[in-house]
C-alpha cells in the first residue's frame, strides 16, 4: 500500500487541507513540519479514521468537528484518500507485480448541541481504477482489511508518545508483556487459532460434565463439578482481566495523550495563576516607570533652568564686565572696606604705620576727615566690590559651565530614554499577558486538566481492579491444577462414560496441538522480531558491539548497551556490558526509550512483510545529536529490494526535531510542507493570518524556509531563510 494524496475537511482544525505524499522509491520520505498544537496528531487520526472508521479513533465517541463550530449547525466531516496497492503473483516462476489505484471517501455529519453530539456516519465509498474506469468496491471495509488489517493500525500509524506505552511506567510488567504478545499476535494474524482454542475449551467443559454425569463415583462427580465451576470462574475472570488490561492500556495512552494536550495548551496559553502574577508584575513595572517619568521630567526641567546654562550662554559678556572690575580694583576704587579699618585704628589710637592717633593730634584729625569722605562713596564701592567677587567666582565656573551643563543634560536624557524603554516593555508585557490570559480562558486549560485528572482517576480504579483479577486468576489456576491430578486418577478408574471420556481425551489432545502451534508460531516470530529489534536498536543508539567489548583502565565498559531482546515470556529487555539487565522504565534515558520502542515497532513492520506507509507523529522527541540522526537515517533509508515498491515513510516533525537532520531530509524527502495553527498568532506566529476562526493553514515551506504564513518568533534560532508565499 502506498499513499498518494489526502484531502481532509472539518476534522478538528483541519478545515480544508490537502496532503500529497512522496511516492519516489529513492526518496520515500514525506515531512509535515508542524509545531505542537498545529494538527499533527489530528492528521494522523484523520488518516486512520478514513481507513477504519470508529475503530481507527482513540475513542469511538470522540468529537471530530471543530470545537468552534456553530451550535446546532450541521458539520460535514470528510477525508478523501487516494492510494495504491501492489500484489505480487508467481507466474512461471517469476514474481509479477500488479498495482491497483484506489479512491476512498469516508464522511460523517455532526451537529454540536451543548455536550451532545448528534452524529450520523455515512457508509464509506471505495473505488478502484480499472481499464474500464472506476469500479465501486463492496463491501469497502473488507477490501481495506485485506490491504492493511485493523490489527496493524497502531504499528503503521504511530503516535510517538503513545508508542512509549511498551515501556510506560503506568503499566505493570505483565501488562507490557501482554502488549508485546498482542502486537506479535496481530502481526501473525492468529485469530483463527485462538478462536479454535476457545471452541476446544468449550468442548472440554462439555465432555468433562458428561464424564461426571455418567460416573457412579460421587468423588469424581464432585471434582468434575468443582473443576467446571472453577474453570468457568477462571474463564470469566481471565476474559475480564484481558478486557481490563486493554482498558488500562487505553487509559494509559489516553492519560499520556491528555497530559500532552494539556502541556501543549498550557505552553500556548500559560498557567493562569502564573500569567496573572506576571500581568500584575508588568502593571507594577508600568506604574513605576510612569512615576519615574514624572520625577525625571521635573529634573529635566531643573537642568534647563540651571544657572550653569546662563553662565555658559553669558560667558563672553561676563569676561568683558569682569575686565572693567579688575581695572577698578587695580585703581584702588574697589574693594571698599577702608572705613571700618580706619575706625578701628581711631579706637586703638595707633595707625597701622605706628603714628600716634591720640585725641588732639593732627594725624587723628586728618584720619577723621578721610573717614567722612570715604562714607560718601562707600555704597557704590560696596556694590562694585560684591559684583567683582561674584563675577570672579562665576567666571571661574564659566570655564567648565558648558561641559558640565551638557553632561547633566545628556545624563537626564539617557535616564529618561531608559525609563521610556522600560515603560514600553512593561506595556508590551502587560498586553502579551492580557492576551495570554484571554487565550487561557478560551483554551480551556482547566477543563483539560480536569479531563486528564479524571482519566488518571479512572486509570487508578482499573489498576486496582486488574490487581484483584490477577490475584483471582492466579488462585483459580493454582486450585484447578491442584484438583486435576485427583480428577485424572478417578477418571482413569471410571469404567462408565467411556465415550465421553474418550472425547474428553481427544479435546485435551487437540488443545495441546493448538496451544503448541500457537506457542511455536509465537516463539518463532518472537525470535525474528527480537533479533531484528536488537540490530535496529544498536544502530539507533550508536552501539558498536566490537568497540563496546573493549576494556579501559577501569575494566569493562558498563555504561553502554550490549543487546536488546524480547524474552520468551514477551518482555522487552536491554542488557548492558556489565551483565546487567536494565529496567527500560527507569534505567534508560528518554532518547533510548524512544529508540527501543521504534526499533520494536520497526521490527514488527519488517517481519510482518506487510507493505504499507509508516506514519509517525513526533518520532524524535527527547532525541538529539547523533542518536536523532541515526534514527532518521535508519527509518528513511531507501530499499534496494524490487519487491518493496510500497516503501513509504511519513513523519510529523517540529522545528526542534528537524534541527540537526536537515541534510538527511535534503537527501531522503520527496515532499516537505508546513502546517501552522492560526490561533498561535500573536504569541508565537508573527503575522496576522486574517482568518475569522482558528484553523490549520498549509504552506509550501520546507524544513529550511519560512514565509509570511508560517513565520514564528523563534525562527532565527533555526537559521531559516525567508521566501515568498507559494
Amino acid at each position: 500500500m502506498k499513499l498518494k494524496s489526502a484531502r481532509i475537511k472539518n476534522f478538528k482544525l483541519l478545515r480544508d487541507v490537502t496532503l500529497e505524499f512522496s511516492d519516489d522509491q529513492q526518496r520515500p520520505l514525506t515531512v509535515i513540519r508542524a509545531e505542537n498544537g498545529s494538527g499533527k496528531t489530528s492528521t494522523l487520526v484523520a488518516l486512520r479514521w478514513a481507513l477504519y472508521g470508529e475503530e481507527g479513533l482513540d475513542e469511538p465517541v470522540m468529537r471530530l468537528s471543530p470545537t468552534t463550530w456553530s451550535e446546532g449547525s450541521d458539520c460535514e466531516i470528510s477525508v478523501q484518500l487516494d492510494f495504491s496497492h501492489t500484489l505480487f503473483n508467481q507466474i512461471a516462476g517469476e514474481s509479477v507485480a500488479s498495482t491497483t489505484d484506489y479512491h476512498l471517501v469516508r464522511s460523517r455529519v455532526e451537529r454540536p448541541e451543548g455536550n451532545r453530539l448528534n452524529r450520523k456516519d455515512k457508509e464509506p465509498i471505495l473505488f478502484c481504477q480499472t481499464e474500464a474506469g472506476l469500479e465501486k468496491i463492496e463491501p469497502p471495509d473488507l477490501r481495506i482489511a485485506e490491504i492493511l488489517p485493523i490489527e496493524m493500525k497502531d504499528i503503521f500509524f504511530t503516535d510517538g508518545d503513545a508508542a512509549m506505552s511498551f515501556v510506560s511506567p503506568h503499566l505493570t510488567r505483565a501488562s507490557k508483556r501482554n502488549q508485546v504478545k498482542g502486537a506479535i499476535r496481530s502481526l501473525l494474524g492468529l485469530d483463527l487459532l485462538e478462536s479454535a482454542s476457545t471452541h476446544i475449551a468449550g468442548a472440554q467443559q462439555k465432555y468433562n460434565s458428561e464424564v461426571s454425569k455418567a460416573s457412579e463415583s460421587q468423588d469424581l462427580t464432585d471434582l468434575a463439578n468443582k473443576i467446571t465451576n472453577e474453570q468457568k470462574r477462571l474463564d470469566e475472570n481471565s476474559k475480564r482481566l484481558r478486557d481490563v488490561e486493554r482498558q488500562v492500556k487505553d487509559l494509559a495512552c489516553r492519560y499520556e495523550e491528555a497530559d500532552k494536550r494539556l502541556l501543549q495548551v498550557a505552553l500556548q496559553a500559560g498557567d493562569f495563576n502564573e500569567l496573572a502574577h506576571q500581568q500584575k508584575l508588568a502593571l507594577n513595572q508600568l506604574k513605576e516607570a510612569r512615576s519615574n517619568e514624572a520625577a525625571l521630567k521635573d529634573t529635566h526641567q531643573q537642568v534647563l533652568q540651571d544657572q550653569l546654562l546662563s553662565v555658559a550662554l553669558l560667558g563672553r559678556r561676563l569676561n568683558e564686565g569682569f575686565t572693567q572690575l579688575v581695572q577698578l580694583h587695580d585703581a584702588g576704587i574697589i574693594p571698599s572696606g577702608s572705613v571700618p579699618v580706619l575706625e578701628e585704628r581711631l579706637k586703638v589710637e595707633i595707625c597701622v604705620c605706628g603714628t600716634d592717633l591720640s585725641e588732639g593730634t593732627a594725624a587723628r584729625a586728618n584720619l577723621e576727615e578721610l573717614i567722612t569722605r570715604q562714607r560718601t562713596v562707600d555704597q557704590k564701592r560696596k556694590g562694585r566690590t560684591e559684583l567683582y567677587h561674584a563675577s570672579k567666582a562665576d567666571l571661574q565656573r564659566g570655564v567648565s559651565a558648558t561641559k558640565d551643563w551638557l553632561a547633566s543634560l545628556e545624563q537626564i536624557e539617557k535616564t529618561r530614554l531608559i525609563n521610556k524603554k522600560a515603560e514600553n516593555t512593561a506595556k508590551e508585557q502587560r498586553r502579551i499577558y492580557e492576551e495570554k490570559l484571554t487565550r487561557n480562558k478560551e483554551s480551556g486549560v482547566e477543563e483539560k486538566r480536569k479531563e486528564r485528572d479524571a482519566i488518571q482517576s479512572a486509570l487508578a480504579v482499573k489498576k486496582d481492579e486488574r490487581s484483584d483479577l490477577q490475584i483471582s486468576v492466579e488462585g483459580l489456576t493454582r486450585h484447578i491444577a491442584e484438583l486435576k491430578p485427583d480428577f485424572e486418577k478417578l477418571r482413569r478408574q471410571e469404567k462408565k462414560g467411556a465415550i465421553a471420556n474418550a472425547r474428553l481425551t481427544v479435546t485435551e489432545d487437540m488443545m495441546a496441538v493448538v496451544q503448541g502451534a500457537l506457542g511455536e508460531l509465537q516463539q518463532k516470530y518472537l525470535s525474528q522480531v527480537s533479533d531484528r529489534m536488537n540490530v535496529l536498536f544498536l544502530e539507533m543508539v550508536g552501539a558498536d558491539p566490537s568497540a563496546m567489548a573493549e576494556e579501559d583502565d577501569r575494566g569493562p565498559q558498563s555504561d553502554v548497551f550490549r543487546s536488546a531482546e524480547i524474552s520468551s515470556d514477551f518482555e522487552i529487555r536491554v542488557n548492558s556490558f556489565n551483565n546487567r539487565t536494565l529496567n527500560p522504565d527507569s534505567e534508560l534515558n528518554g532518547a533510548s526509550k524512544r529508540a527501543l520502542t521504534f526499533s520494536f515497532i520497526w521490527a514488527l513492520t519488517e517481519v510482518s512483510q506487510v507493505t504499507a506507509p509508516r506514519i509517525i507523529d513526533t518520532p524524535l522527541g527527547m532525541m538529539s545529536g547523533a542518536v536523532k540522526k541515526r534514527v532518521i537515517e535508519l527509518i528513511t533509508a531507501s530499499s534496494d529490494d524490487k519487491s518493496d515498491v510500497g516503501k513509504q515513510v511519513v513523519l510529523f516533525l517540529t522545528r526542534d526535531e528537524i534541527r540537526g537532520i536537515e541534510d538527511v531530509i535534503d537527501e531522503r524527502a520527496g515532499r516537505v510542507f508546513t502546517f501552522t495553527n492560526s490561533d498561535h498568532y500573536p504569541v508565537d506566529v508573527v503575522n496576522d493570518p486574517e482568518v475569522e476562526i482558528a484553523e490549520i493553514l498549509r504552506c509550501a515551506c520546507d524544513h529550511r524556509h519560512f514565509c509570511s504564513v508560517c513565520a514564528r518568533n523563534n525562527d532565527g534560532v533555526y537559521e531559516l531563510t525567508e521566501q515568498a508565499v507559494v
